[in-house]
């Protein structure tokens, strides 16, 4: 019992310590202690909470993304990312399963525990 609380707390401490992020031209950026790339990269990101998650996001070193949704038939996409400014963060679709592109959109990151698109948040697998 004592070694998962323990592991709880080790996990916490590591997803909120202090770091710096680089925004788009690789300037360090300081925003309570949140490092964007540290937060998103290599990540499972998923919608909603649970085993069989309606969407999902993974997002990779090289500023590229994938997503694919079970949503009205399903669709897997493809793209690259930007960061914006500390809290935002820029998607480009360039690619899809399915014969249209979504359009560009903003994701917001609130801290390294989830994000927002629109009104649907994921949060970290």
């Amino acid at each position: 019992m004592q070694y998962s609380l323990l592991l709880s707390l080790i996990s916490f401490v590591v997803l909120h310590s202090g770091c710096t992020q680089k925004d788009a031209t690789n300037e360090q950026v300081e925003h309570n202690s949140l490092n964007i790339n540290d937060c998103l990269i290599s990540y499972d990101w998923i919608y909603p909470s649970d085993d069989n998650p309606l969407a999902a996001w993974k997002f990779n070193p090289d500023k590229t993304f994938n997503y694919s949704t079970k949503l009205l038939g399903g669709m897997t996409a493809w793209g690259t990312w930007n960061i914006i400014s500390p809290e935002q963060i820029s998607i480009h679709f360039t690619k899809t399963t399915e014969n249209y592109t979504p359009k560009d959109d903003i994701l917001r990151i609130e801290d390294c525990n989830g994000f927002t698109i629109g009104s649907t948040r994921y949060i970290m697998k």
